[in-house]
């Protein structure tokens, strides 16, 4: 009998057990002679799933009530930026001009955030500001991914000089 023939749930829901891991569920069905072999390897995987969880969770926490659209409106913008910074520039210039905001670097007089020439509610002034946000969030996200990328890929190349110095 290998101990695995009723598993039960492996929900990993907690039992109330000391160790409430997503392994402990497997583990009360393991057969005691074979726990302390299983034991060990599922702890482990359990500990790296669980971290990968925490550290995906951290990546999408700049973003937690953040509509999809807007973000995928906001990714949108990115890739024009990237790719086609020339039409941005000129979109933006329009945009400018439509409400009457001055280019940068031109002098105006600075109307109250929102109005337009006429004193005008501009209906797109609090949509631009938010996504102009999201863009800023994005933007922060990526050069942190690319910094910890490299970060990642510097400790594994210094892991593997040490692991050749023993």
């Amino acid at each position: 009998m290998s101990g695995f023939e009723n598993l039960g749930d492996l929900t990993g829901e907690p039992t109330g057990e000391e160790d409430e891991g997503l392994a402990s569920g497997f583990l009360k069905n393991v057969d005691p002679a074979d726990r302390p072999y299983v034991e060990k390897y599922l702890k482990q995987w359990d500990s790296g799933v669980t971290q990968k969880f925490q550290d995906i969770h951290k990546q999408y926490e700049p973003f937690k009530g953040m509509d999809a659209k807007e973000v995928e409106s906001a990714m949108n913008i990115m890739n024009l930026l990237e790719n086609d910074p020339e039409f941005m520039y000129n979109q933006l210039v329009e945009y400018f001009q439509q409400t009457g905001k001055p280019l940068p670097g031109q002098e105006q007089q600075q109307l109250p955030t929102g109005q337009d020439d006429d004193g005008d509610e501009d209906p797109y002034a609090s949509r631009f500001d938010q996504m102009e946000k999201y863009i800023q969030a994005i933007a922060e996200n990526l050069v942190g991914d690319r910094e910890a990328r490299q970060a990642a890929a510097e400790d594994e190349a210094l892991e593997l000089v040490l692991s050749t110095l023993r």
